[in-house]
């Protein structure tokens, strides 16, 4: 006798299997997100680490290449030039942007000028004024600015009149090349009638914040968006932890390393 085999008749899905779907639960979605939040976390701040750091070196190329064609032009020219910084005539201290420029002696006038008049020539030879990148500024490292018992602790940032004197300062060489703070005895005096300070569409700078000052031989180097939005003790302290030191060398006009 011979046994009747049937063949397995075929079951429809589970309602669980039925029910399964493409997509995420309400867990999943959370867990994805909050792995999100904890890579942006990790990498903004390096993000902008790198940025402030590339804005600095740029900073820093810029400054000491116009340092190095200002010291030319003082030793070819055989007469004192330089470069001038100073934040930029913005009425607003937040949106503030420092600028730089080579700058040169006007022997008849006794003035500098970010312009060289070339006898027999048509035109002067005028230095463009450059914006330092990335918000970044410098500040001069004088008396007025840095304490005498203490080198290296700022003082006299409690205003923002002082910040913006702080920032203008013009660092000076003679003709023969090396870094000076006084023009013949004299401190560093600008034409007033500049274009870059009189001119309704060219205006930079304050003529009286850039005037009557002597060259300086050091400063340091700074985001001022960070530094503005501090109240005066703050702004010591950051520049205490933030500020790069980058003094001169006397004799061949060189940027020292950034420390």
């Amino acid at each position: 006798m011979t046994r009747k085999t049937t063949k397995p008749r075929f079951r429809p899905p589970t309602p669980a299997i039925r029910r399964r779907r493409a997509g995420f639960t309400l867990i999943e979605l959370a867990v994805a997100l909050t792995i999100v939040l904890m890579i942006v976390t990790m990498v903004v701040p390096t993000l902008s680490q790198m940025l402030t750091s590339r804005a600095n070196m740029e900073a820093f190329n810029l400054i000491a290449a116009q340092l190095s064609a200002s010291r030319a032009e003082a030793i070819t020219s055989d007469t004192y030039a330089g470069i001038h910084v100073q934040l930029d005539d913005e009425t607003d201290m937040s949106e503030k942007t420092a600028y730089s420029t080579i700058i040169a002696y006007d022997e008849t006038n006794s003035v500098f000028r970010n312009y060289i008049e070339r006898p027999g020539q048509a035109s002067n030879f005028s230095f463009l004024p450059q914006e330092l990148p990335g918000g970044t500024a410098m500040g001069k490292l004088t008396s007025n600015f840095v304490t005498d018992a203490n080198p290296g602790k700022y003082k006299g940032l409690s205003s923002d009149a002082n910040l913006e004197d702080f920032c203008a300062f013009s660092v000076i060489f003679s003709p023969d090349g090396t870094l000076v703070k006084h023009v013949k005895g004299n401190n560093i005096m600008f034409a007033s009638g500049d274009p870059m300070f009189t001119g309704s569409n060219t205006k930079l700078w304050d003529f009286g914040v850039a005037n009557n000052k002597q060259g300086v031989t050091a400063f340091t180097m700074f985001d001022y968006r960070e530094l503005q939005k501090r109240e005066a003790a703050a702004r010591i302290d950051y520049l205490d932890q933030n500020g790069q030191f980058m003094p001169v060398n006397m004799h061949t006009g060189q940027l020292f390393d950034r420390q």
